[in-house]
């Protein structure tokens, strides 16, 4: 008899959870993927115009992206350095760090989205979001983590 076991029998509709108690703290959710030609890759966002490099982003200043889902979406920057879990499937979450929080709508398919600028500079990479917050992981990580360069 389990854990839970003993504490239904004794108590009643009560359940044991195990919860981790350090985390790693995660920066970015991203892969690479390299072109088989270069001719098969551009600057360019859909509907949003060609990247002019990347910048760092500030609160309350206004981004957008072009989402495979839901298309092109505005949004304010609401926090910037925003630590929070992220439940990756049922029973798993993980941990970031330095992370962005927008006002910007997007849905599922969107992750992996560049989020722009007003100046068309890169400045995350959308990972997480709902219909009223979206989270993306600052640009600058990104490329400095996975060792790549615009």
């Amino acid at each position: 008899l389990g854990a839970t076991g003993l504490l239904k029998t004794f108590v009643g509709d009560y359940r044991v959870k195990l919860e981790r108690e350090t985390w790693v703290e995660n920066l970015v959710d991203a892969a690479l993927a390299e072109p088989l030609s270069n001719d098969l890759v551009a600057g360019t966002v859909m509907d949003l115009g060609d990247i002019t490099g990347s910048g760092e982003v500030q609160i309350q200043e206004k981004v957008k992206k072009s989402g495979r889902t839901s298309g092109v979406t505005y949004g304010w920057v609401h926090a910037v350095e925003v630590t929070i879990r992220v439940v990756l499937r049922e029973g798993y979450e993980a941990l970031f760090a330095d992370q962005v929080m927008t006002t910007m709508f997007s849905q599922p398919g969107d992750s992996g989205s560049v989020v722009l600028n007003e100046k068309n500079q890169a400045v995350g990479l959308l990972f997480a979001g709902s219909g009223t917050l979206t989270l993306f992981n600052r640009f600058s990580n990104v490329l400095r983590l996975l060792d790549v360069y615009l």
